[in-house]
């Protein structure tokens, strides 16, 4: 759990970093190269918060849940709300996943975190293949697509990229609550040594 949430932190860090710079240097396009400023700056800050995160476990967990919240987000919104053909449910479907998983990994902290690295990893990983095969859309222009009307247009692989999210969340999951039943049983065991001997 430790170096997920380290890294959910060292990755919140970059991306606020990012937002800052583009919200800054949107209009003034000569100073690009300050970008690296910000990238280093963010990657710096980020590794305290990471080890931050680490020490306050359930805070790190809920910004490791948030972030599954948003990927889990994005891949509903592209796989059924995008019917309803309203731009602004894209965000609106984003925020509250992404909250709503923060928010209970507070009170539900062992199985949110498994949903929540499972589906920043199925996530991860289409898009990593994305990269160099292509086909996918990005979920802004998804949702400009959307809303211009567009849906007939779209390509059929990126459909398949859809299933193949719901394919590794399965399969992610399974691995998981397993590897999780197998340890929880470990511990239970070492607190009790005649169930251990028993087993």
């Amino acid at each position: 759990l430790k170096p997920a949430v380290c890294f959910a932190g060292f990755l919140t860090s970059i991306l606020i970093s990012c937002f800052i710079f583009y919200a800054v240097y949107i209009e003034n396009e000569s100073d690009v190269a300050d970008f690296w400023y910000f990238l280093g700056g963010g990657a710096l800050v980020g590794i305290f918060v990471g080890l931050l995160m680490c020490w306050a476990i359930r805070v790190g967990a809920a910004v490791l849940a948030g972030w599954g919240g948003l990927c889990g987000g994005l891949i509903l919104y592209e796989a059924f709300i995008f019917h309803a053909g309203v731009e602004w449910l894209f965000w609106v479907t984003i925020v509250v996943c992404a909250v709503g998983a923060a928010v209970a990994a507070f009170f539900l902290l062992d199985q949110v975190v498994i949903i929540s690295t499972v589906i920043v990893g199925s996530y991860s990983l289409i898009r990593g293949v994305a990269c160099y095969a292509g086909h996918y859309y990005n979920e802004v222009t998804m949702a400009k697509l959307v809303s211009e009307g567009l849906l007939d247009d779209i390509d059929p692989w990126y459909w398949a990229y859809v299933g193949g999210f719901f394919v590794s969340l399965a399969i992610g999951m399974l691995v998981q609550c397993r590897s999780f039943k197998k340890e929880k049983a470990e511990k239970e065991g070492k607190k009790h040594p005649y169930l251990a001997q028993q087993t």
